[in-house]
Parts: structure tokens; C-alpha cells; sequence
């Protein structure tokens, strides 16, 4: 169980949305310079001159390194407002980046007179002079960012696979878990990329040091990814590469390796962002109970995303086939007979919905439902499980609450037929 988690506040129902620019500030910082191109074109089509909007529009433009366009838009700026200093000194700053050094200076100088100790003003004045290193508004297109989280919960079946740990004397569990990452952000607004590393690690707080069933059903994971994107027009795709390193007894027992390139592409249309994804999956087991083969998957998924001024909705509808490696007629036929070889020879389809309603701009709902229906090969037998999730999150500056609980139920023979309850909460901070 990866703890996710919610503050639910109800009394705050009545809150007003986050106004446009709000949102357009949510998707600069998380680098979705599309989606915030689109909230301000939506609230400039709406009103023309809304020199709020006009001046975001502007330093988004000039984030693009659309200096030209950024200028054009703080120009209209001070038409409208002839007396906002700090469009002033962005215009100053612009035209200086831009090479426009009499245009820079007569802006600058224009500010000093009425504010002549406006201390932006003044470094770019001596910047302008050869004091000093003139100051830039471009900024490096490399953003680092650490991650890090700690959460507690409860499990109350940490064993979903009889054939993991073949004799466990208890299942369930009180956790506590650390989750730190460390990811590099490329902001560019054709060619954006992430690149991270992430660690996420439980340990059972209700058994002791020597309690083997339960350390050898708490995981430890340890990922490494990329994830690469390019504008096409009206498309974006996107490269997507993962490993991962799962272990149990914190890192004493290494389980698997895990290896999932995939590619897709999608297309905003007003609202709505489509996306076709697919993948594959290489997964190499390294001590596990019985003769678990290596294996590969196949995956496509479709995903519809709708984001409305409190609502976001994703829909998500997939499907994965697996195949065990090098293993002989034989080998197939003894392993119809052992639990430990489930997770490999499947079929399998699956659906899910996940909804987010922002109650204020810091303050959000969320729930999730989740439908899978697997066919597996080797045994001839079907499964589905179906799992829901509810919570809220609560976000202060640079850091975030969350609580949330979650059922999940399996449907199929004896041997795998399960119930899963999982409760939590988590801190999460994050620093750029």
C-alpha cells in the first residue's frame, strides 16, 4: 500500500471558485504552459481588457520567450494602467533581454522618476550603465524540485497473494511510510521533460524486529524514470521510461525488477484532453516463493480528461496481456498448479474514474473507483476485483495533507478471493 490520502473539510462547500487567473498560477507552477495559455485566452475572450489577464498573459508569453508578444501585451498593459510599476519595470526588463536598450532605458528611467528608490529599477538601471552584471528575466530552463512525505495507516490485508508469503501469521498491519523524491524539470514549452528518482518505503509499526511474516510483506521500491514531451500542432506526445527495483524487509530481500517503456500521444480540445498510450512491461522476478518465470506485458489504455473550473474527471479504459519467458510446455503445466505464478500468462481488462472537486483553491475532495476482469491462462480462471476510493487533500504553500480510505475486493476462487481495507493520512512538502 503506497499511503495517498485527504483533509476532508465539508464546511467549506460554500467557498467561491478559483477565479481564472488562479487557475492559470495552478498550471504555471506545474508547468502546464498549455493549459495556462488556454485559462487566459478563455478570460481575455471574455473581457478584452482585463489587465490582470493581459499582464499574466505577458510574462507567460515571456516565459515562452515569446519576447515580442510579451512586450505587445505589457504595452496594452499600460495603456490601460499607466501607473502599475511592475508592469513597468517587466516592459524595462524586456526590452533590455530583447536588445532594445534606448526603448529599455527610457522605460526604466520613466519609473525612477516617480519611485527613484525602486530597488528592481535601480539594479537594472546599473546593469544598463556597466556597474554591474545586468540582470535577466530569462530564466534557466532546468527547475530541480525535492519531494518528500511521511504517512500513517492502517492494512488490513497486506498478503493479496496467498502465493508471496505461503504462511503468514497475521495480514494486516499499522504503517508508517517515507516517501522522498528527487525530480528535474525541463520547462520548455515545445520540448518539456522530467527526469526522477524516488524512493517509497513502509514498515509495520505493530510487529517486532524479528517478525518475519510481516517484514516480508511490507514493500520498498525504488523507481528511476524520464519522461519526455513534444508539441505536434494541436497534439502532444510524450516518451515515458521506468525502472523499478522492488524489495521487502526494507532492502534485506530484493523481489523483482521492473522495466515499462511506452509512448503516447493526445490532443486538447477546448476542455477535454484525450490521450492513446501504449507500453510494455518487462518484469523479472528475483526471489520469490515457487518457479515465477520472467515475464512481459502488453498494454494500451485510452484516457479521457475533463477539467472544469472546480472539476477535474478522468476516465481511464485499458488493456494488458502478459506472457511468461523461456518457459517449456512443461514448465507451464506445473505452474497452472502453484499460487506463486498468478501474476503471469493473463489477459486482462479494466476501467476506472477519478474525480477532484476543489472545494477553494487549497482545499479539495477526491474519489476514485476502479474495475479489472483477468483471465488467467495457465490455471484457466477468472477474477475481477473492483476497488474505491475516497479522501480530500489540503494544501499550505509548500505543503500538503491528505487522509483517505479505501476498499478493495477480489472475486475469484477460494485461494485468491480477498478483502482489503486501507485507512491514512500524509504530510507532503515540496521544495524548487
Amino acid at each position: 500500500m503506497i499511503i495517498a490520502p485527504v483533509l476532508l473539510t465539508l464546511s467549506a462547500l460554500g467557498a467561491a471558485a478559483p477565479t481564472p487567473l488562479e487557475r492559470a498560477e495552478v498550471a504555471l507552477d506545474a508547468g502546464d504552459l498549455a493549459q495556462a495559455s488556454d485559462i487566459l485566452d478563455e478570460a481575455l475572450a471574455a473581457d478584452p481588457d482585463d489587465v490582470d489577464a493581459l499582464w499574466a498573459a505577458a510574462r507567460l508569453e515571456l516565459r515562452r520567450d515569446h519576447r515580442e508578444r510579451g512586450i505587445e501585451l505589457l504595452r496594452r498593459v499600460l495603456d490601460l494602467d499607466p501607473y502599475n510599476d511592475e508592469a513597468h519595470f517587466d516592459l524595462a526588463q524586456a526590452l533590455f533581454d530583447d536588445g532594445e536598450r534606448a526603448a529599455a532605458r527610457a522605460s526604466v528611467d520613466s519609473l525612477l522618476e516617480r519611485h527613484p528608490q525602486y530597488p528592481p529599477a535601480l539594479l537594472l538601471k546599473l546593469g544598463m550603465d556597466g556597474y554591474i552584471a545586468a540582470p535577466s528575466a530569462r530564466r534557466s530552463p532546468w527547475r530541480p524540485q525535492l519531494r518528500a512525505g511521511v504517512s500513517a495507516g492502517y492494512d488490513s490485508n497486506l498478503a493479496l497473494d496467498p502465493g508471496t508469503v505461503e504462511a503468514a501469521s497475521r495480514k494486516d498491519a499499522a504503517l508508517m511510510g517515507l516517501d522522498a523524491a528527487v525530480v528535474l524539470n525541463y520547462d520548455r514549452e515545445e520540448r518539456p521533460a522530467t527526469f526522477f528518482v524516488r524512493l517509497v518505503t513502509l514498515q509495520a509499526l505493530n510487529g517486532g524486529p524479528n517478525d518475519a511474516d510481516l517484514a516480508s510483506l511490507v514493500p520498498t521500491t525504488v523507481e528511476a524514470g524520464a519522461i519526455a514531451q513534444r508539441s505536434l500542432g494541436a497534439f502532444v506526445a510524450a516518451a515515458d521510461l521506468r525502472v523499478q527495483e522492488l524489495f521487502v524487509n526494507q532492502f534485506a530481500t530484493e523481489v523483482q525488477r521492473l522495466v515499462a517503456p511506452s509512448v503516447w500521444a493526445g490532443r486538447r480540445v477546448g476542455v477535454h484532453f484525450v490521450r492513446l498510450l501504449g507500453g510494455v512491461e518487462w518484469r523479472q522476478p528475483v526471489e520469490l516463493v515457487g518457479d515465477s518465470p520472467k515475464s512481459l506485458t502488453f498494454k494500451v489504455a485510452l484516457r479521457e480528461q475533463l477539467r472544469l473550473e472546480r472539476l477535474l474527471l478522468v476516465l481511464d479504459g485499458g488493456a494488458r496481456q502478459n506472457a511468461a519467458l523461456g518457459q517449456t510446455a512443461a514448465q507451464r503445466d506445473e505452474a497452472a498448479t502453484q499460487l506463486a505464478t498468478v501474476g503471469t500468462g493473463f489477459r486482462e481488462l479494466y476501467v476506472s474514474a477519478y474525480g477532484e472537486y476543489a472545494l477553494t483553491p487549497t482545499l479539495g475532495v477526491l474519489g476514485q473507483i476502479v474495475a479489472q476482469a483477468r483471465q488467467l491462462d495457465a490455471r484457466d480462471q477468472r477474477e475481477s476485483t473492483y476497488d474505491a476510493q475516497l479522501g480530500a487533500r489540503a494544501t499550505f504553500g509548500l505543503t500538503e495533507v491528505q487522509a483517505f480510505y479505501d476498499y478493495g475486493r477480489n472475486l475469484s476462487g477460494p485461494e485468491r478471493s480477498y478483502e482489503r481495507h486501507q485507512a491514512g493520512m500524509a504530510i507532503r512538502f515540496w521544495y524548487e
